[in-house]
């Protein structure tokens, strides 16, 4: 059996979301989409005509010279905004630089910073800070592979609206990562991440209906309608 999760193509900025499609044995594991990411609660900025003055100004120049908008993209000098944003307590230029260093972007590539910068965003309560932790605890990018960990930051990302942590925390259960297998849970989250605009999780529901019994199925959804009830139906 396969399940789908996310996997994001990020070092050509161009790309879109591409999908991996994972089998019982394999790792949860996905790169992560640095434009869809930082782009997600961000406005497209022009560059500050002042030298910054606050961790939102810098934030804002560091995102212009990351997506080229009102300047010539600088991924060197997006790096430098964010990380004056960052050190001031910025969470999503601590995702962005954090991002930057996953990739390789303006920076030497480095998993560890990137877990690190992620750390600080997850614990602001960024969801796709938690996500992006989450990925890298799956797979053992930047630092030691802890399942139980992705799991429980999918799950607070999930909780926050992001679907892909949504999908991707309904493989886990399906495939027994970090617990038992719980195709129950699984089925749970996979219908969450369809109503929120999942594109692969109605497949994924599909194959984890076809291990599942009547009663089961009659049990699981009885925890969608839990769970959506608790985080939104989408």
């Amino acid at each position: 059996m396969q399940w789908k999760s996310q996997i994001f193509l990020s070092r050509d900025a161009s790309l879109a979301i591409a999908l991996l499609v994972s089998t019982v044995a394999s790792d949860v594991y996905a790169d992560i989409d640095t434009t869809m990411l930082r782009e997600r609660f961000s406005a497209m900025a022009t560059a500050p005509a002042n030298a910054p003055s606050s961790a939102d100004a810098a934030f804002e120049r560091g995102l212009a010279y990351d997506l080229g908008q009102g300047v010539e993209q600088d991924r060197a000098k997006a790096a430098e905004w964010y990380r004056q944003a960052a050190e001031r307590g910025h969470p999503q230029a601590q995702l962005n630089l954090g991002l930057l260093f996953s990739e390789g972007l303006g920076v030497a590539r480095d998993e560890a910073e990137a877990v690190k910068w992620f750390e600080l965003a997850a614990g602001a309560g960024n969801p796709d800070g938690q996500y992006s932790l989450a990925l890298m605890h799956a797979s053992g990018r930047g630092t030691t592979q802890d399942y139980p960990r992705a799991r429980e930051l999918y799950e607070q990302a999930a909780k926050r609206g992001n679907h892909q942590a949504m999908n991707n925390l309904g493989i886990m259960y399906a495939l027994g990562q970090g617990d038992a297998v719980n195709y129950v849970d699984a089925f749970a989250w996979f219908s969450l991440a369809e109503a929120h605009g999942n594109s692969e999780a109605a497949e994924n529901r599909t194959l984890t209906s076809q291990e599942m019994s009547a009663s089961e199925r009659k049990e699981a959804e009885l925890a969608y309608q839990k769970l959506s009830a608790r985080i939104g139906g989408g």
